[in-house]
């Protein structure tokens, strides 16, 4: 197409146009003033309006046949390892590479391991969502109270995707930067919290061998923690608490306390079971909190606790709110993704 253009501006430069009425005939064709005046140029210097050869030496490798072959091996099988590939095709692994990255435009991804669901899930998730959405408004969500347990360890935390150490060389990064280490037998205990958007209750640490019974789980933390902070945040305003279907939560002498002593409560036939995704405390306040408590490993229980305390006191009301504020719109995107998981679509929304 540029070689028939050059031909016609040409012919209009021979017939005696000027420059700037050939630019005006042929801008609605993309064709610029630099174009029309270099085309002119080369024709009195060479008389020619051919490509002129270019630098560099031709493809012999990512040539479209073996772009052609890559791409519909990796539309086949989209686990296919570059080292694979390479041996298939007789080729360098470089080159796979770049076909990947520059020519089918393909980028690596890691796989991630997410909560299993199955049918009936999916489709009680998406029932239940579409319940809590249409029972709670978006003004009514700062006076939830989300709740729920987490274990904490002595060991340090390690994020394999983003956690790096730069160096000239492996070896010369020190052995205690360079490694995370794991035991057997790790030290670690549970810890109960909750928080809604007008602020946290108090965080409740359970020792390892405390079995979280019915009994221990109303008398420890629904009479002893959930029932006296909620008056002191909420007052005589009404407010509900939310706990997902563990055992001690579903028993039946649990039920009947949380609807004899607090003025709301999500029941547990009411809440989306196997959804950590929809748990402020899980998809949210959990993360940050271990992030900061283990960002360094422990050398004991009581320093893992005395950080667990810090940090949790620590913890803004702003990260909770915001985190609260998304909890209507991940209900939407569950019931959008008929029940299965949703996060790879928040974005869009």
């Amino acid at each position: 197409m540029m070689i028939d253009l050059r031909g016609l501006i040409v012919s209009a430069f021979e017939r005696g146009e000027r420059q700037v009425d050939i630019v005006r005939r042929f801008k609605d064709d993309g064709v610029s003033r630099q174009f029309v005046s270099y085309t002119i140029k080369r024709w009195r210097e060479t008389r020619s309006i051919a490509d002129r050869p270019r630098s560099g030496r031709p493809r012999t490798a990512r040539i479209r046949n073996a772009v052609r072959k890559i791409g519909m091996r990796i539309r086949r099988n989209r686990r296919r390892s570059q080292r694979k590939l390479a041996a298939a095709l007789g080729t360098s692994r470089s080159t796979i590479r770049r076909i990947l990255e520059f020519d089918l435009g393909c980028k690596p991804y890691k796989r991630r391991k997410v909560h299993g669901l199955s049918a009936a899930q999916k489709k009680q998730r998406r029932i239940r969502c579409n319940r809590l959405l249409r029972r709670f408004a978006s003004h009514r969500v700062n006076s939830i109270v989300f709740s729920d347990e987490k274990i904490f360890t002595v060991e340090e935390t390690l994020n394999k995707q983003n956690d790096r150490v730069y160096a000239v060389a492996f070896g010369d990064i020190p052995e205690e930067m360079r490694t995370v280490q794991r035991f057997q037998s790790r030290s670690s205990f549970m810890v109960w919290g909750a928080v809604s958007g007008e602020g946290k209750f108090p965080l409740v640490i359970i020792d390892k061998g405390v079995k979280v019974n019915q009994t221990y789980y109303q008398r420890a933390i629904l009479d002893r923690v959930v029932k006296p902070a909620g008056q002191r945040i909420f007052g005589n305003r009404q407010w509900t608490f939310q706990q997902d279907s563990a055992p001690a939560h579903s028993a039946k002498i649990n039920q009947a306390f949380c609807a004899a002593n607090f003025p709301d409560f999500i029941q547990s036939s009411d809440w989306p079971s196997s959804s950590p995704d929809l748990n402020v405390m899980d998809y949210a306040i959990w993360g940050i909190l271990e992030a900061r408590v283990n960002a360094t490993a422990h050398r004991s229980l009581d320093s893992l606790k005395r950080a667990v305390k810090r940090e949790w006191n620590k913890l803004s009301m702003h990260q909770i709110r915001a985190a609260v504020g998304s909890w209507r719109r991940r209900l939407k995107a569950c019931v959008d993704a008929n029940g299965g998981r949703f996060e790879r679509n928040l974005a869009c929304l």
